[in-house]
């Protein structure tokens, strides 16, 4: 009769071990859940994100060499001698334009107000969520 009483405790004992396993697996698999995929779509936008801005830096910097080379060569005489300066400076005056569009267009889409006339501080808008 003296195995019973331990035969007991060892079950409640591994009943008890069972139980804090499966506890932890459930917090690792839930801080997976809320904690890493949150992080993974993240990462996710930032590289997609990172990508879009190096080819529109690309692409607004050849579309800005390209203006200044017809400024250069197709005016005629009208931007030479003591005028050649003219062509850097109308590609700078278009550079600084289309930057004040950017940052504009920036502000106004990150930092806008939602229906209740609040700051969103940065929070995406409520039609931009996704599901």
């Amino acid at each position: 009769m003296g195995g019973w009483p331990q035969r007991k405790h060892n079950t409640e004992r591994e009943s008890m071990l069972e139980s804090v396993h499966e506890s932890w697996r459930l917090t690792v698999a839930y801080a997976k859940q809320e904690m890493l995929e949150p992080l993974q779509g993240i990462g996710r936008l930032l590289v997609t994100g990172v990508i879009a801005a190096v080819a529109v830096s690309v692409g607004l910097l050849l579309w800005l060499l390209a203006i200044l080379r017809v400024l250069q060569s197709e005016t005629g005489s009208s931007f030479k001698g003591e005028l050649s300066f003219l062509p850097y400076l109308i590609t700078l005056v278009i550079a600084l334009s289309a930057l004040g569009i950017i940052v504009f267009w920036m502000v106004k889409h990150l930092f806008s107000t939602d229906e209740k006339g609040k700051e969103s501080k940065g929070k995406p808008r409520e039609d931009r969520k996704r599901a």
